[in-house]
């Protein structure tokens, strides 16, 4: 399959082994506004275009990876559905429920694949977790995500404010994890506090006490610690289980699992492109975004 990649940003090096490695994928163009982009030296031997449109004119594609910022999404990925072109977009796909909606219903209409990128999912911790262990004997889960992405622990520092502050960004993240193991068919609101950056309107802080599928699910996401652990605590069979997806381990019962020495995100993409399966997951962006619409802080 012929891929071309939209945006050589800070991500766009994750990609590179993954699409390299996997011979179902013809990696024939690249693209970005910005001639200077951090990614262009990695895909140096890669056709290079600064438009988007004139690379969909000149080179024939069977998929496009967009990895450009949110607020770009519902433009791209239009252009690129209406001219035949099945899309891998990063999350979020769309914060606008109506554009959102218009996306996925042209790629239904146009029977082409539109996958969102939820990276989350793939991480060698979570699928070995999905090989090891019954997901129907999970009996709790709390979740903690912390970012270095305030300086001061007050604002949010300037490089991230395209990302919709913690609870849009790393939510999305959390919550399509969960869906992996929990249906997210009834999901009840028990507590939540957010705390917003004082220099954006952006929550830099944010704690969720919920019951998902009769299961308690606990969510802080913390962007005011100078730290990026990440770790999800279980309780399995009644007893404690700690995936750590910073060490890429699981440790229950005695045992420690270690999986992998692949830094963290480029084996989450790696794992993506792999086991690709040339499916949209409609269904998964619709249930993961209502969760995120319907507790936001602004509802």
């Amino acid at each position: 399959m012929n891929v071309g990649l939209i945006g050589l940003g800070r991500l766009s090096h994750n990609y590179y082994k993954g699409l390299t490695d996997n011979k179902n994928f013809n990696l024939v163009a690249v693209c970005d506004k910005d001639e200077e982009a951090v990614g262009r030296k990695i895909y140096k031997d890669v056709p290079f275009y600064n438009s988007f449109f004139d690379m969909v004119h000149n080179v024939h594609l069977d998929y496009a990876l967009v990895a450009t910022p949110e607020f770009t999404h519902y433009g791209i990925v239009k252009f690129l559905l209406e001219n035949n072109i099945n899309v891998i977009v990063e999350k979020p796909l769309e914060m606008e429920k109506q554009k959102r909606e218009e996306l996925l219903a042209l790629a239904e209409r146009n029977n082409l694949v539109l996958r969102v990128l939820y990276h989350y999912q793939y991480a060698e911790e979570v699928l070995q977790f999905d090989k090891l262990f019954d997901k129907k004997k999970i009996n709790k889960i709390k979740v903690l995500i912390n970012n270095a992405y305030s300086s001061d622990g007050l604002n949010l520092d300037p490089q991230f404010y395209s990302l919709h502050g913690c609870y849009i960004d790393a939510g999305i993240n959390v919550l399509s994890m969960l869906e992996k193991w929990l249906p997210l068919e009834e999901v009840e609101l028990v507590d939540r506090k957010f705390i917003s950056a004082e220099n954006v309107k952006e929550p830099i802080y944010a704690k969720l006490d919920l019951i998902v599928d009769k299961v308690p699910v606990e969510i802080e996401i913390d962007w005011r610690i100078h730290s990026n652990e990440k770790i999800t605590h279980m309780v399995y069979e009644g007893k404690p289980l700690e995936i750590n997806h910073t060490k890429q381990e699981i440790k229950y019962d005695g045992k420690v699992h270690n999986f992998d020495e692949m830094e963290r995100l480029t084996r989450h993409y790696y794992n993506f492109f792999k086991l690709f399966d040339g499916k949209s997951n409609l269904n998964e962006v619709r249930k993961v975004y209502q969760v995120i619409n319907k507790f936001d802080s602004n509802n």
